[in-house]
């Protein structure tokens, strides 16, 4: 039994990157495939160069290129570049805590508001499509957002690559 435990230890890295880098990379690939063919497809170009689309987009990709170094554990990158990945975790809850309060105003707007209080004007019908294209565009950050909170939370307590976790 221990030869076999040494022997998961000795592979831990390439059970990293088999069974939660290649999934995870297939997903960024993914997210990322889906939010530049929307922008360009659908939206004609980042909706003629507007910038928060354009800004998204690079968004994405840099917390795609975060989240691909983090689940490899680059061990250039961990080590140093703590307060960096602090930061980046600190944007990722910011930023999802504010995507899950648009998709509740947009929810409440929709199906929680009583049907004989609703007074709707172009203001309220505007700010309900800005908020429900947004959170349709933007579901893709969410998987993003929760492996990169899921990794950094985990790598306090256990690392596939390194004995130091931490």
């Amino acid at each position: 039994m221990d030869e076999i435990w040494h022997w998961v230890y000795q592979m831990r890295y390439i059970f990293n990157c088999i069974f939660i880098g290649v999934p995870i990379s297939v997903l960024l690939v993914a997210a990322n495939v889906w939010n530049i063919y929307f922008n360009i497809v659908i939206n004609q170009y980042w909706a003629d160069a507007n910038l928060f689309l354009i800004s998204q987009t690079i968004t994405l990709l840099f917390l795609s290129l975060h989240s691909s170094l983090i689940v490899f554990e680059t061990q250039g990158y961990m080590q140093y570049f703590k307060l960096f990945r602090f930061l980046v975790c600190g944007f990722v809850v910011i930023y999802t805590l504010l995507y899950f309060l648009g998709f509740y105003e947009w929810y409440r707007m929709l199906y929680l508001e009583d049907e004989k209080k609703k007074t709707y004007n172009i203001v309220s019908l505007m700010w309900n499509i800005i908020l429900g294209y947004n959170v349709i565009v933007h579901f893709t950050f969410i998987p993003v957002n929760a492996f990169i909170l899921v990794k950094e939370l985990s790598l306090e307590f256990f690392s596939f690559v390194r004995d130091d976790a931490g």
